[in-house]
């Protein structure tokens, strides 16, 4: 009787609320340790409580040491992941604008030696538009070929 009010009630109340987020992981092996600690204190010494093996199911469900230690490492193994996409993702960012900088950088010098336009978008790769602006910027007329 007391096995399935604590597997099927309070074992599994507790292992709901952290699956849907209520508690962490942390408190989940915590709450099953006080668990653990108060079925011990009020029934430990009964022999009849000691057969049910209630005792022996809390203890498998207590998670061990090593078992912590995996789930902070897997912890940590993701947000180092997640960290190296983010870095990989601005240093991917500070490469295209560094990339269109020197586009930029291509246009002006073309743009301020009197090139035509059409070889000022080959060589910098970027639309008339933004060489027509850049132009404008620098008082320079662009001149068609």
């Amino acid at each position: 009787m007391i096995y399935y009010i604590i597997n099927d009630g309070i074992i599994k109340s507790i292992e709901e609320n952290e699956k849907a987020g209520n508690i962490t992981y942390e408190d989940t092996i915590i709450l099953i340790g006080l668990l653990k600690k108060l079925y011990t204190h009020l029934y430990g010494n009964i022999k009849k409580f000691k057969k049910e093996g209630v005792n022996d199911m809390i203890t498998d469900k207590l998670i061990l040491d090593s078992d912590i230690i995996r789930y902070k490492r897997d912890q940590m193994i993701l947000r180092s992941e997640q960290r190296e996409k983010q870095l990989i993702q601005k240093a991917e960012k500070l490469a295209e604008k560094r990339e269109e900088q020197a586009r930029l950088e291509t246009a002006e010098e073309m743009i301020l030696d009197n090139e035509p336009l059409e070889r000022i978008i080959k060589y910098s790769k970027l639309s008339e538009k933004k060489i027509r602006q850049l132009a404008k910027k620098l008082s320079k007329e662009i001149v068609l070929q």
